[in-house]
Order: structure tokens, then sequence, then C-alpha cells
């Protein structure tokens, strides 16, 4: 786990833990598994793993996505009118939203914002991410292309789920002004530790 997830999704588990009546999924993608694994840690919670996309052509990520929702399906055992929360933690997890709704309409889906790629190809320059954004696809190359596609992929992860939660002050700003993420979509959760 990278960027602080695997901390993050620690201190989800404990959290919820405490609860009697609620049962947590914790979904891997990506990881180092024939297809997928499945391990069952009690009657309250499980983590699923499925297999490395690495081998998979970028325009297919999509498809592989939906492969696995339809292998994780078989796995969620949800009464018919129970509440459901996903809570996405990578971009392309938004390429799951449609699924999820799909099999879920009333579910929520929670999308936490850990890091924005720009942010490390441009050391967190506002003013050089909207000097990019200003100029028409046509326009850009290289890293400037890069940025502005990560970009747009973001706003439609943001923009695809029903709540975006953000660990600081300065993103749930930038998510108003620069992504155009309306404030009433936005959950201001400060990232901090259980003592």
């Amino acid at each position: 786990s990278t960027y602080g997830i695997g901390s993050y999704l620690a201190q989800v588990k404990n959290c919820f833990a405490q609860m009697s009546d609620v049962s947590v999924h914790i979904i891997r993608f990506n990881m180092p598994v024939a297809i997928y694994d499945v391990c069952h840690i009690d009657d309250k919670l499980e983590e699923i793993a499925f297999a490395s996309y690495d081998q998979v052509p970028t325009c297919h990520i999509a498809r592989y996505y939906r492969s696995c929702w339809y292998l994780l399906r078989s796995f969620l055992q949800i009464e018919k009118d129970a509440p459901v929360y996903f809570f996405l933690n990578h971009t392309k997890y938004y390429l799951l939203v449609p699924e999820i709704k799909q099999t879920f309409p009333h579910s929520t889906i929670y999308f936490t914002i850990h890091y924005q790629k720009w942010c490390f190809l441009l050391d967190g320059q506002v003013a050089a991410l909207r000097s990019v954004l200003s100029k028409q696809e046509h326009e850009l190359q290289g890293m400037e292309r890069d940025i502005w596609h990560s970009f747009q992929e973001e706003q439609s992860a943001y923009r695809s789920v029903d709540r975006v939660v953000s660990l600081s002050r300065f993103t749930s700003g930038l998510l108003q002004q620069v992504y155009q993420i309306p404030a009433h979509k936005i959950d201001l959760v400060y990232n901090g530790m259980a003592d």
C-alpha cells in the first residue's frame, strides 16, 4: 500500500470493527495472486485480492475492472434493503462505479483523495496546473499531455461518485476551484491516526 492508503485502510478497519452490525470487505486490485484470493479474517471482515493488470493493455483496463466486479459480486452477500457503502482509494477504481450503481442502485460511493498525479509532476504548483489546463489538448506534448489526461481522469472519478473525501482544506478548495466539484459533495476529514 502506497501514499498512506494502507495506514488509512487499517484505521477504517479498526473503526468498523467496533460496530456490531457492519461487515467489511476490503478489495485490493493489481495484487500478486493468480486470479483472486479471499482471506476470511473473521465473520465481519474479509479481504479479497485480484490479480495484477500489468499485462493488460491500457485500452482494456475497464474490462479488467468489470471482470473483477463480476467475480466480486458473488462474495457480497448483502440483504436487499441494507445500506451499502463503497470507499474507493485509487483513481482507476472509478471504472467500477457504473457496475456498482447497476448492482446496488441505492449504495453510496465515496472516493478518498490520497494524492493527485499532477502534484508529483509539478511539485504541487497549482499555477502550473492551471497553465496546462488552459491549453487545448492538441497543443500538449510529453509531460503536459500526461498531466492533462490524469486531471481528466481524476475529475471523472470525482464526478462519478456520490461523495469525495478530502484529507485537507487545501485539497477541498482545489476540488471546488480547479476540478469544479460542488462543495456539497465534498467531505473534509483530516488525515489522522488513532492514538
